[in-house]
Formats: C-alpha cells, sequence, structure tokens
C-alpha cells in the first residue's frame, strides 16, 4: 500500500506546521509521500479545497490512498498506521474516515465530541487513489460534507479517534471552530490530554 499525505498551507502558521511534521515524523507506518501543497495565494480567500484537489490530481494515480493532514491539527504516533489498516480492512473504499470527531480549542481550554456516522471531518478524510472527483468550489468552506454526500464514491467510517482538531485562530481559518462552535466539556479530551504534545498546546495558548 502506497500512502500520499497531503498537507494544505499558506504559509501563515509556520509553528503548526512545524509541528504538523514532527506528528508525520513520529508515525509508526510513515507515509510514503508528504505533499504540502503551499503555492502563494491569490487573494486572502479560503482555498482549501483547491489546494487539497490540485494536491490530489497531480498524483492520484501514484498512490493508493491519500491521507490528508491539515496542519494545524493533532495526530497520534499511530494514525497512518491503524487508520490503513482500517481502510484496508473496510474494503479499500473511496472516502474513509472516522465517524465522530474531537475537537479542542486551546485559548478556552474546553473540547467536545461531534458524532456524523456517515461522513468524517476533513481532517481525518482519506481518498481512494486514482478518482476523477467533481470537486467543490474552491472556497467551499464544507468540503468534507460536500465530498461525504458525493453519492458516485463509495464510503466506510471507522470508530477509531486518533486525531484531534485544534481550533486556535492563527492565520485563515475556515469552519466555524475557531469562533462560534460550542465547547461543552473542560480540558482537552482523552487522546490529546494523555500525550506529551499537551505542553506544546499549553505554551500555544499563552500566545494568543
Amino acid at each position: 500500500m502506497k500512502i500520499c499525505a497531503i498537507i494544505p498551507d499558506r504559509g501563515d502558521r509556520p509553528q503548526l506546521l512545524e509541528k504538523c511534521m514532527h506528528y508525520l515524523d513520529r508515525q509508526t507506518l510513515r507515509a510514503d509521500c508528504i505533499w504540502i501543497v503551499d503555492h502563494e495565494p491569490k487573494d486572502n480567500t479560503y482555498d482549501l479545497t483547491k489546494r487539497i484537489g490540485s494536491g490530489y490530481n497531480l498524483w492520484k494515480d501514484q498512490y493508493d490512498v491519500f491521507a490528508i493532514i491539515e496542519n494545524d491539527d493533532w495526530y497520534a504516533p499511530e494514525y497512518i498506521e491503524a487508520y490503513s489498516k482500517e481502510w484496508d480492512k473496510a474494503g479499500r473504499p473511496d472516502l474513509f474516515g472516522s465517524d465522530h470527531t474531537y475537537y479542542y480549542h486551546v485559548k478556552k481550554n474546553k473540547h467536545r465530541v461531534m458524532a456524523h456516522p456517515n461522513r468524517s471531518s476533513l481532517f481525518t478524510t482519506w481518498i481512494k487513489g486514482g478518482l476523477d472527483i467533481d470537486w467543490p468550489k474552491d472556497d467551499d468552506l464544507q468540503l468534507d460534507m460536500k465530498l461525504w454526500s458525493n453519492p458516485k464514491l463509495s464510503k466506510a467510517t471507522t470508530k477509531l479517534t486518533l486525531a484531534v482538531g485544534i481550533k486556535h485562530g492563527i492565520g485563515l481559518c475556515g469552519g466555524i471552530g475557531h469562533t462560534t462552535m460550542q465547547y461543552d466539556k473542560d480540558g482537552a479530551p482523552p487522546p490529546l490530554y494523555l500525550s506529551k504534545d499537551m505542553y506544546f498546546y499549553d505554551q500555544l495558548s499563552k500566545t494568543l
């Protein structure tokens, strides 16, 4: 199995990208390719779809599966190994990911769990290689929902949660989690709270 990790990046939060590269470097199973899509933005439009789509389209025939890695989120050391095994056991569907998501707001020091049994959040979505995908608009803020609602793509989910969506407000951020999402539990969620990486987010919260 050949795995490519796609990281969309605009160059506006280098400390988070550096930490993300650390997460990928320590994986128990490393990706065969790490593709950072960091072309110069034409304007201040949130163009995550464009970056992921361009990276996927360029390499789609070279790798079996593509893991979308958002540069500001947390990934456990066994993330790639565990998800690749689960994807394989599920029959290698076109889309694969976790059916619930932990989110953590570093400044508020609160988290929430969001259940979505029929889809995955973008930062834990895996896409099978070789597909001709009708990508949403470049500035679409609901890329995960648009991808997972595509009836032409086969889908499967796992209950594993080995990643956490980090909300912070640094740089150009998409989605509602950085501003209007409600967090109902104190502290970080279990997979992050129990890791040594909490120190990084504790320090980050003091700079915001």
